[in-house]
């Protein structure tokens, strides 16, 4: 089976299994062509509430994502009620509105991982199709494949929190000249040494169950700088640097709420520094 049919596989499945109020949240879930009017069609003929999944595909490469891993795909919300606009949009007793079938689909995808490898972010929702019955909300999401869902460590710990995105960039090697000079009785040495210094960067948001959580974790990464505790950097590509120190942490922006979670979220960048001679 090809990437796409999982892919789609999956998000369907996951929607099929979200439920409320005892029961199924969708009564019919499937898969569509990425084709507006062939998506909206297949939802006139699906019994309410719906949700169709289309593929859209990989998105155009540039020079500057020159091999993009991740593909575009999006998901049709369908709610209807006879008694007008009103049960489309919120529930009543006579089924579930529109806003509820957006909210527990963006809350069930909206940061999920599917099909073993795909990590899924919500980019926009939109009303796609509203009459006095009927009310279609689109949400388009981003999904990337993942080497592997584990984060990067420090001796062999996860010191970002559980809940963390983050992504590793190691820096150029970077040569430092320094002026090395020895003496004692009846000699005096003097050399010019060129030390390298490797500088690694932890970028990307931190993020916990509670505001208090988030500053415990904040402060945490905050006594490591300038500690003078060396230690292993490793990542989920395998790659490790031994003798690395903290050198800083900075936390750009202000703080976020995330969508859906509801969690506070918080920009970073963790920077270690390696030396080694040249």
């Amino acid at each position: 089976m090809s990437e796409y049919a999982n892919l789609e596989n999956a998000v369907v499945a996951v929607l099929g299994e979200l439920d409320h109020g005892g029961g199924a949240l969708f009564v019919d879930a499937a898969g569509v062509t990425a084709d507006r009017a062939l998506a909206l069609a297949a939802l006139e003929r699906m019994r309410t509430p719906a949700a169709c999944v289309a593929i859209e595909g990989r998105p155009a490469r540039s020079q500057d994502a020159p091999t993009p891993a991740e593909v575009r795909l999006v998901v049709y919300l369908a709610a209807e009620n006879l008694r007008g606009p009103q049960g489309t949009r919120q529930d009543d007793v006579d089924g579930v509105g529109a806003f509820t079938l957006a909210e527990q689909a963006a809350g069930a995808l909206g940061d999920a991982v599917v099909a073993t490898d795909w990590r899924l972010r919500l980019l926009d929702e939109r009303v796609e199709q509203a009459d006095e019955r009927r009310l279609v909300v689109v949400q388009r999401y981003r999904a990337m494949r993942l080497p592997t869902l584990a984060l990067p460590t420090w001796n062999g710990a996860v010191i970002v929190g559980a809940a963390a995105q983050v992504d590793v960039e190691i820096g150029p090697l970077r040569t430092i000249g320094y002026d090395l000079a020895l003496a004692g009785a009846g000699y005096d040495l003097r050399q010019n040494q060129d030390v390298g210094e490797l500088r690694i960067y932890w970028r990307g948001w931190l993020r916990a169950a509670n505001h208090a959580a988030l500053t415990d974790l904040e402060n945490a990464l905050a006594a490591r700088v300038g500690d003078g505790q060396s230690g292993t950097v490793a990542d989920a590509f395998g790659r490790s640097f031994s003798d690395c120190t903290v050198v800083g942490f900075e936390r750009p922006g202000a703080r976020r709420l995330g969508s859906p979670s509801g969690w506070p979220m918080q920009a970073f960048e963790l920077t270690f520094s390696r030396f080694v001679l040249a």
